[in-house]
This record gives C-alpha cells, structure tokens and sequence, in this order.
C-alpha cells in the first residue's frame, strides 16, 4: 500500500502506509481511545480507497473524488464527514512530520441537513402505544401520563426526563 510520498526536496518518494506509521499518527492524535480507533479505522478505509485505485500519490482531487466515491456508496454526510475530518487530521499531521503536504487541507466535507429528521406518531400509532401501558401498577401510570404529555405537547425525551429526575 504505497500511498504516500516523503517530502525531501521535488522528487518524493514513496512511503508506504505500515503499522509504524499508524503508531506514529495515534501518538499524536491526543483524543479519547474510541476517538483514536475510529480515526485509524477512518484511514485504514482511505488507503484501501487508495490501492483499489491504484494511487500511489494523493492529491486534493484524490481527497475530493474519495468524498464523492463516499457519497456514491451511500454513506450519510455526517459519516462522510467523519471520515474526512480523520483524512484530513492525517495529513495535517503527515505535513507537520515531513511526510508529505497537505493535500487535504482546504477540502469541505458535506452538507449536513438541519431539518426536522423525524417524523411524527400517526393517531393508531399514538393510540397504540398509549394502549401498552399497564395503568393498573404506578409505573403504568407513570408511563402513560408521561407518554401522554409527550404527545400532547411535543416536549422531548430530554425534558421529560429532567421532570422526572431534575
């Protein structure tokens, strides 16, 4: 997997993606271990991208088509945004070592959607859920008054709970 290319004068080159060099790049990264893993995961996902493409060399039209082939392959554009973010957090740090420029550097990730993403319970459905309680136990009563005040309302699962516990 020969995806990237030492910077040393014009010619680069070619340095090869190895465990080495992840061991390197999470060292750096100061972040939670779920955040290192999933930045690793993320790369790891890019230099596959790489060698199906047979790119030896990444460029910014390499980050940009990897974003596009993301898109392409169904993924939501905050998990394209993820993978980015580590794309271009790897270059950054690839560009601090030496190792190669930063071809990610001004690539924008996609457009994440701020509308309303869920929809609202239908009429059986709020009746049926309603109907589920056991309003015979305190519990039961508990759940249905509060489920009632939810879709009532409109108040989210976040306020009912702060009602409930403070």
């Amino acid at each position: 997997m020969e995806a990237l290319a030492t910077v040393n004068g014009s010619a680069p080159a070619p340095v090869a993606i190895v465990p080495e060099l992840f061991a390197r790049w999470t060292s750096f990264i100061d972040a939670k271990p779920k955040t290192v893993a999933t930045y690793t995961r993320a790369i790891r996902q890019f230099a596959r991208y790489l060698a199906t493409e047979g790119i030896t060399r990444p460029s910014r039209e390499t980050i940009i088509a990897y974003r596009d082939s993301l898109t392409a392959a169904g993924k939501s554009a905050a998990t394209v945004n993820a993978y980015l973010i580590a794309v271009k957090r790897f270059f950054q740090w690839a560009a601090d070592e030496g190792i190669f420029p930063n071809v990610a550097e001004h690539v924008k990730g996609r457009k994440i959607s701020h509308t309303f993403k869920k929809d609202y319970l239908t009429s059986k459905q709020a009746r049926h859920v309603l109907e589920t309680c056991d309003r015979s136990t305190a519990k039961g009563k508990r759940d249905f008054a509060l489920l009632s005040l939810m879709m009532c309302t409109g108040i989210r699962t976040i306020e009912a709970a702060r009602a409930i516990f403070g």
